[in-house]
């Protein structure tokens, strides 16, 4: 099955600026043709906290 194109006229917004919302994004731009001026993020927090960083051992404490 073939995915539809977006027009140009086509507007996105994405709650949230995480791997998430980045990983949508690029979808929308690369598959289905979204152009990428017509894409908004909408982030809570006005730096990114590295929620997705992954996990930091402690070395055992």
């Amino acid at each position: 099955m073939q995915a539809k194109k977006a027009n140009q006229a086509t507007s996105v917004y994405l709650v949230g600026s995480g791997i998430a919302g980045l990983a949508s994004a690029v979808y929308l731009i690369e598959d289905a043709g979204v152009r990428p001026e017509n894409i908004t993020l909408l982030e809570q927090y006005p730096i990114n906290r590295h929620e997705s960083a992954g996990h930091i051992p402690d070395h055992g404490r």
